[in-house]
């Protein structure tokens, strides 16, 4: 039985694997001992990537974040700047810590504007969480400023996480500490990002649920890898590489279909999946129905999730900062 999926609704592109913070709750410390040892993406990966968007679906959300911080890649506005010009329709969103930023913010988010940028998730961490947040307020008035977890009622008018198809602009929403305010809010909770962060382990037994997101998005990491879920730091579950295999092949390739049946009969009793606790997602009920797992898919996803994971992880976890 085929299965008639639509198209993403989401792409994440990671500009920069690497952090300049090491969050207890993040699953960088999956691959990562300390800040630093950056791997950027290239010119030539970031035309391959958006230039496959375009073709597929140009009006798209794209969110630049993953698993490092954008702003640390030396070439980040200039990269931006290729990719609105060949999806100019889609909607993008960064997601920052904001340490690049501290102390020329106005400045740091006018070149973000005039690279493309429509709204900027500001993650303010201590302990230079009250002074990133006053700076936010120094902003000039023309940019939106909005408290995630203070201002409800606008939140709910602006709904920053959904695609407003480039109808917002100009938009930063501070969101606080989440280390330190771990389910104050209904849709900001820590969960182990599969079994990478330190304050939830990964989990003994798989959940049995399934999960939303190898329905609704793609994720690109620096170096053109697709794994199966932006939650696989170990690349457990690799689907492809967009400089080799296009994103729209991807998307319907059956070792992402092999995996979505296993999800849909709520078996996550493999590759990442297997160790994390993300919930199922938000409209789970709208995905699409799948049959019982068939041996060949079963097959499948073993052969995938076999030749996974990471052969550069030692070096990768031992990093330091250079001075």
């Amino acid at each position: 039985m085929e299965m008639k999926l639509g198209r993403p609704w989401l792409f994440q592109i990671e500009l920069v694997e690497g952090c300049n913070r090491i969050c207890t709750f993040c699953g960088i410390n999956a691959i990562r001992t300390a800040p630093g040892n950056y791997k950027y993406m290239t010119e030539d990966t970031l035309i391959n990537t958006v230039d496959q968007i375009a073709q597929f679906v140009p009006e798209v959300k794209i969110a630049w974040a993953m698993h490092g911080e954008p702003t640390q890649h030396p070439k980040a506005n200039h990269l931006i700047g290729i990719a609105r010009s060949f999806i100019p329709r889609s909607q993008f969103t960064l997601v920052t810590n904001g340490r690049v930023m501290m102390g020329r913010m106005q400045e740091s988010m006018d070149k973000l504007w005039a690279s493309g940028i429509d709204i900027i998730a500001l993650d303010t961490y201590y302990p230079e969480r009250d002074e990133l947040r006053r700076e936010a307020r120094t902003l000039d008035p023309q940019i939106q400023v909005i408290d995630y977890y203070e201002e409800k009622k606008l939140m709910q008018k602006v709904r920053p996480f959904e695609n407003h198809h480039r109808k917002l602009r100009h938009v930063v929403v501070l969101m606080d500490d989440l280390g330190a305010r771990d389910g104050d809010d209904p849709t900001r909770k820590v969960h182990n990002h599969a079994g990478g962060g330190f304050d939830r382990p990964a989990l003994t037994e798989p959940l049995k649920k399934t999960c939303q997101k190898p329905f609704r998005e793609l994720a690109i990491e620096w170096d053109g890898t697709v794994n199966l879920c932006c939650e696989d730091w170990l690349r457990r579950y690799v689907l492809g590489n967009v400089n080799y295999t296009t994103l729209e092949v991807l998307w319907h390739s059956p070792e992402i279909e092999a995996a979505r049946a296993m999800l849909q009969n709520k078996r996550r009793d493999f590759a990442a999946c297997q160790v994390c606790d993300a919930p199922a997602g938000a409209r789970v009920g709208f995905l699409p129905k799948y049959p019982p797992v068939t041996p060949a898919q079963e097959a499948l996803v073993r052969e995938v999730e076999r030749r996974g994971g990471r052969d550069d992880l030692i070096q990768l976890r031992t990093s330091k900062v250079r001075a």
